[in-house]
């Protein structure tokens, strides 16, 4: 597996932070025209990555970032049932 250099990764939140309006979206509730957005968006961030070095198609790129959703938001779900636990 590669390595992924340092800068990299600011490079890509930022990236991912500037069109989070269409890559952050629920795809079951968005019309034809934003999915076309986001694949076109996707397509590109994996061409920008190519620049560091890191080889990831389309595909690998969109199903990285769904994974990493989806434990971001499961860890805040956990903090936010913490937190109103120890306000009882």
């Amino acid at each position: 597996m590669a390595k992924i250099p340092r800068g990299a990764p600011k490079h890509i939140i930022r990236f991912y932070l500037k069109h989070k309006s269409i890559m952050i979206q629920n795809t079951s509730s968005r019309s034809l025209r934003t999915n076309a957005e986001s694949n076109e968006l996707y397509e590109a961030l994996s061409n920008q990555i190519k620049k560091f070095g890191v080889t990831l198609s389309k595909k690998q790129t969109k199903n990285h970032f769904n994974h990493i959703r989806g434990e971001v938001s499961e860890k805040g779900a956990k903090q936010r049932k913490m937190v109103k636990k120890e306000r009882r």
